[in-house]
């Protein structure tokens, strides 16, 4: 039943893109954009199909249509619309036959089985910290309640959501499973999108390589199987990048105006994005000495990103929220909570500040630390790919390689001096990539005849060798596909990673469906099918919003209540650790006692284990 319910879970994911493709064919007529190759026009129209397809669901959302009629009427009407274009035919098989050309059938063989690991890997729930309480525990909660509002206690969602609206309708078709295979897909497209931008300029077999030492990658290859956004921000990020190498070519404006589109999806994905795919691309255009054209690149650009730039004036009165506060104000931000939240992103890294941290750049990102399993060992890549760069540098043959070492030095460094996390570089990763394939295929005439079979088998060794030196990457990625498989049921698999799970299964059983749960100690709520209230550890809590100076049990009762709240869920352990780490989020003692004393004399307990505690709130009195 598992693999069943994995099939069904690929087949909804190859439709979902299917209607993208429909959908953004037409788009790329419209906008009189000829790709070089039929591959270059399957990506692009997947792009924007994908990118239109996430303004619609927050539109929708908007228009508080997160209902179950109304989503599956919206995906009907995709559907319908993307019907004419499937109907006149897809270009997908001339596409993959010019894409595979000449590279062996052993070469794609060992890429698919890849592929298929990995897809597996990721058809297991999510455990990933960032994916409960916001990739998926965001939109989870749009869903419950039915559109898109204000979380106050959730810095996080006023991030830009677009990848997020399209988890939001995998998890409406088929939970966060189904919404993970979205996050897969971006990775597959990401290496799709490298292949395209090789091919038609250096050929097929360079193309494949440079397309497998990314997906191989252990960075890649482990982050797949995690719910995040990082891969969809290199798929927009690197359609920008191959839009401006074709403008370089050919001077078309509708070039420029889709790398702007694709620079603003960039952006929709992830603030950083916008440095990468916006600003990267300006300065190319202003290098060419030509800034009448910046127009044609930054107009569609703040078209496709101001949608979530209105919704957070809206609810927040900063466009970018909670990013440069002092410019567009505070709002109920404040310095203390920039500067946790500051401390937060960078607590597994760090900022260059120096010319010592400048020069020591390289052998950093080789000797990488752990990141969000990706073990330290992976940073290997960036020796073959440093190697590659200055190889091509020494040697470039064809007018693309100027600009696009430029853009790979440019990514580099935009990340060195803002968030030294190594899944935020797989932009540069992907252009390295490409370095790699040029670089192995200049050297072909002294390699193997099968160089391309032995390179990506090379990759695959390197990165098995990685991931079974590291006892924690290897028993995650294990217990990932022995799930997918079938071998751990969902609740024995997410209970061994989640403290707070066995309570929400029991939630998610016996409790109404109009219940409300307040969440303490805890707020990684994506699994938990229910509305509820929950704070995360970098904001202001809970308890004294809801209660304010109430300390009579009764008087409690009745704030619990008018807040619509039914039950309460309280992770003890959680609650503890976060209360001593997080000082600006910690509830005050007097206002905890209070609430405690409540529980105690006002609520029935319907679970206990696990350091979880499940109350029903009775009425007042």
């Amino acid at each position: 039943m598992p693999l069943l319910a994995a099939a069904l879970r690929a087949v909804e994911v190859v439709w979902l893109l299917a209607v993208a493709w429909g959908i953004g064919r037409p788009l790329l007529r419209v906008g009189g954009i000829q790709g070089r190759h039929p591959a270059e026009e399957v990506v692009c129209s997947l792009g924007l199909g994908l990118g239109a397809m996430s303004l619609l669901v927050l539109a929708l959302g908007f228009a508080h249509g997160y209902r179950p009629l109304s989503l599956a009427l919206f995906i009907g009407l995709l559907t319908a619309a993307a019907l004419p274009a499937l109907l006149r035919g897809w270009r997908v098989r001339g596409a993959a036959g010019s894409l595979f050309g000449d590279v062996p059938g052993s070469a794609l063989a060992l890429l698919g089985a890849a592929a298929l690991v990995s897809a597996l890997a990721s058809s297991a729930p999510s455990a990933f910290y960032d994916a409960l309480v916001y990739h998926l525990g965001v939109p989870n909660l749009w869903l419950l309640r039915g559109g898109i509002e204000p979380l106050p206690h959730n810095v996080y969602s006023n991030f830009p959501f677009a990848t997020e609206m399209l988890f939001l309708i995998g998890l409406f078709l088929g939970g966060p499973e189904q919404a993970g295979l979205f996050a897969w897909v971006f990775t597959a497209l990401s290496a799709a999108a490298i292949a395209t931008l090789v091919l038609p300029r250096w050929g097929s077999r360079p193309a494949i390589v440079a397309a497998g030492f990314f997906f191989l990658s252990p960075q890649v290859f482990l982050l797949s199987r995690y719910v995040t956004v990082d891969a969809a921000m290199t798929f927009y990020t690197l359609l920008a990048f191959l839009c401006l190498l074709n403008w370089l070519d050919d001077d078309q404006t509708p070039l420029l105006v889709a790398a702007g589109i694709f620079g603003g999806l960039a952006f929709s994905t992830k603030y950083l994005g916008g440095l990468f795919a916006i600003l990267l691309p300006a300065a190319v255009v202003l290098g060419r000495r030509r800034p009448r054209a910046l127009p044609a690149l930054l107009l569609p650009a703040a078209l496709v990103a101001s949608p979530w730039l209105l919704k957070n004036v809206l609810f927040t009165g900063n466009p970018v929220y909670p990013v440069l506060p002092g410019i567009f104000g505070w709002g109920d931000w404040s310095p203390e909570r920039a500067a946790a939240l500051d401390a937060d992103a960078h607590a597994a890294s760090v900022v260059a500040q120096s010319w010592r941290d400048w020069a020591r750049l390289p052998l950093d990102l080789i000797l990488t630390r752990r990141d969000f399993g990706a073990p330290a060992a992976g940073g290997w890549v960036w020796i073959p790919v440093l190697a590659a760069a200055a190889f091509v540098a020494a040697r470039r043959e064809r007018q693309a390689e100027r600009p696009l070492l430029a853009l790979f030095a440019a990514l580099v460094l935009i990340w060195a001096g803002t968030f030294w996390i190594a899944r935020f570089l797989l932009p540069a990763l992907a252009l390295g990539a490409v370095f790699v394939g040029l670089a192995l295929e200049r050297l072909a005439p002294r390699l193997h005849p099968r160089w391309p079979v032995i390179a990506i088998a090379a990759f695959s060794l390197c990165t098995i060798a990685t991931i079974a030196s590291d006892a924690l990457a290897w028993r995650a990625l294990t217990q990932a596909c022995a799930q997918g498989l079938g071998l751990q049921t969902r609740e024995a698999y997410l209970g061994s990673l989640l403290r707070l799970q066995p309570a929400v299964e029991e939630i998610n059983r016996r409790l109404p469906h109009d219940a409300r749960v307040l969440v303490l100690g805890d707020a990684k709520t994506a699994y938990l099918r229910r509305d509820h209230l929950a704070a995360t550890v970098l904001d202001r809590p809970l308890l004294p919003d809801l209660l304010g100076g109430l300390r009579d049990a009764d008087a409690v009762a009745t704030a619990v209540r008018d807040a619509g709240v039914t039950h309460v869920l309280l992770n003890t352990v959680e609650m503890e650790r976060t209360q001593s780490q997080y000082p600006l989020s910690a509830t005050p003692p007097e206002i905890l006692l209070a609430f405690r004393g409540f529980l105690r004399s006002r609520c029935r307990e319907l679970f206990r284990g696990n350091g979880v505690l499940l109350f029903e709130a009775a009425a007042p009195g």
